[in-house]
């Protein structure tokens, strides 16, 4: 990928918890894909874990698809996925 990690992290922290953002982040296809849903899966988990009454059971399938697409995010950019 080609983006500044710490810049990365910063984009990718104001889109988790659901700021506007504008940025152009360069990579694959299969790069941005996989960001993306690490994105998606990061918003929605801390979007479930804000709820007064969580489910735990979908949190805990949420951590695991985050972890699994943690690992493939980093094998794919070489980034340490910080979130």
């Amino acid at each position: 990928m080609n983006i500044n990690e710490n810049l990365l992290h910063q984009i990718a922290a104001k889109f988790i918890e659901g700021q506007d953002i504008q940025a152009e982040i360069k990579g694959t296809n299969l790069q941005l894909e996989v960001l993306r849903s690490l994105l998606d899966i990061s918003k929605n988990l801390l979007s479930e874990l804000c709820k007064k009454e969580y489910n735990i059971d979908l949190v805990i399938d949420m951590i695991h698809e985050k972890k699994n697409l943690t690992k493939r995010f980093q094998d794919l950019s070489g980034i340490t996925w910080k979130l």
